[in-house]
């Protein structure tokens, strides 16, 4: 990892987004060389990133629930228009110009693609549980934006995902997990 803040490699290794640490960790900027002993998944490699933190950094952290702002999605009205994929490998998500391209992807795995750019907590609440093949095409949505205007990233993909796939965005307050830093070293050990 190259030029990488303390709060991206916790925000990786601890699966969560930004918005969910708190904690003062400062801006500096961390290069973390590592290498697995042996081939290693993701989930095993985010572990061994959380030790790594833990012995350099002295990191200590715990989860907690805070009441915030967030976006709950759920099923609309006329119900999904979701395309169960026909295989069972790991979720892809990607972005393809103005789109997103999701294959063999859960909900789960669509909530977190959409929370970063959102900059807010997005709750599954539509109750699938399957797999799914989709696009999220923003086009024509951006098209009709003004020139020199901030675009509402926000309203646009609530449109989206209710045209598109069946799918409401809504504004409530829920309890959102959140991890708390306790302590964290500004000058990790070194090797």
């Amino acid at each position: 990892m190259r030029n990488v803040t303390l709060q991206s490699c916790i925000s990786w290794a601890y699966s969560v987004q930004d918005f969910q640490i708190v904690g003062g960790l400062g801006a500096d900027r961390f290069d973390i060389v590592a290498k697995a002993g042996a081939p290693a998944n993701v989930e095993t490699l985010r572990v061994m990133l959380g030790t790594l933190l833990a012995e350099r950094f002295k990191l200590k952290v715990h989860r907690d629930t805070k009441e915030l702002s967030s976006l709950v999605l759920v099923v609309a009205k006329g119900g999904p228009k979701l395309r169960s994929s026909q295989e069972d490998a790991p979720g892809v998500l990607r972005p393809d110009k103005s789109a997103m391209v999701a294959q063999h992807a859960t909900m789960a795995e669509f909530i977190g693609a959409l929370a970063g750019p959102l900059r807010t907590p997005v709750i599954d609440k539509t109750g699938l549980t399957g797999r799914y093949d989709f696009t999220v095409d923003l086009t024509s949505y951006l098209a009709d934006a003004k020139p020199g205007q901030q675009t509402d990233m926000t309203s646009i993909m609530m449109s989206a995902l209710r045209e598109q796939l069946g799918l409401n965005l809504e504004s409530r307050k829920e309890p959102v997990e959140i991890l708390v830093v306790d302590h964290a070293e500004k000058n990790p050990t070194g090797n």
